[in-house]
């Protein structure tokens, strides 16, 4: 039986002052797959992420989610969209306001939707921390105040607010240290199996991607040149690019 496909992206391309980002991009996410997308700096992940979370337009071709297009000029349809699809960045700490609390960093996009009662938000707020594994007590504390981690956590924290069904995390664990990078991949996966929440790991780290992802899909120049299940990706690649990658981990 098919699993049922969340995203469908489908011959995506994107130009950048005239010149080719993405190329004729054929993708797609499985409800409750955790899809790792990977390749050197430059190579169009970041920019793949920003067309499906809808902060980038201007392609062309179709992303579908639910089998509904991502692009609309609808404001209510492109905030419900957004809502679904939520992105954790590489930086938390320039992705958080500095001149304000954890508690009203969390509050913010359930505010601005006008969702729920104030004790309702914050009842809300103090899920998600427990599901994160932080403090109460952070809910008064500011950004610098935590570590990187932490600052992670939060983070994934704001992702999940809103009830996403996509989270796409982009090099979301490449600025922390191993052994907090290890606490924040397992949190992630914690999330995909209880939350049932489909996850799109961005990343340059074929190791990372490996112990994190159900599939694998690699990107170079701009294309997906190969897409298959992690186990086949990492231990029988098929393209040269790919071998390339996998020959330049450090064991």
């Amino acid at each position: 039986m098919e699993k049922e496909k969340i995203l469908e992206v489908i011959n995506v391309n994107k130009l950048y002052r005239n010149k080719p980002v993405l190329h004729d991009i054929n993708l797609f996410l499985v409800k409750g797959e955790i899809l790792g997308l990977v390749g050197e700096s430059g190579c169009g992940k970041t920019t793949l992420s920003r067309c499906i979370t809808g902060l980038i337009t201007d392609y062309t071709g179709e992303i579908t989610f639910n089998g509904h297009p991502i692009k609309q000029k609808n404001l209510k349809q492109i905030r419900q969209n957004t809502a679904h699809i939520q992105m954790v960045f590489q930086d938390p700490y320039s992705s958080l306001n500095p001149k304000k609390t954890i508690g009203w960093i969390l509050e913010e996009g359930l505010r601005v939707r006008k969702q729920g009662t104030s004790d309702d938000r914050k009842k809300r707020v103090i899920e998600i921390l427990e599901l994160v594994a932080l403090p109460i007590d952070v809910i008064s504390r500011y950004p610098h105040e935590l570590s990187g981690g932490q600052r992670q956590r939060v983070s994934i924290g704001c992702a999940l607010m809103l009830n996403p069904e996509i989270i796409i995390a982009d090099e979301s664990v490449s600025s922390l240290d191993v052994s907090i990078q290890a606490q924040i991949l397992n949190l992630l996966i914690k999330i995909n199996k209880e939350l049932g929440i489909s996850i799109i790991f961005i990343s340059h780290d074929l190791n990372v991607v490996y112990y994190l992802c159900d599939r694998i899909a690699v990107m170079n120049g701009g294309k997906i040149i190969e897409c298959n299940i992690a186990d086949k990706i990492y231990n029988n690649p098929q393209h040269h690019y790919t071998k390339s990658l996998l020959d330049s981990i450090l064991i």
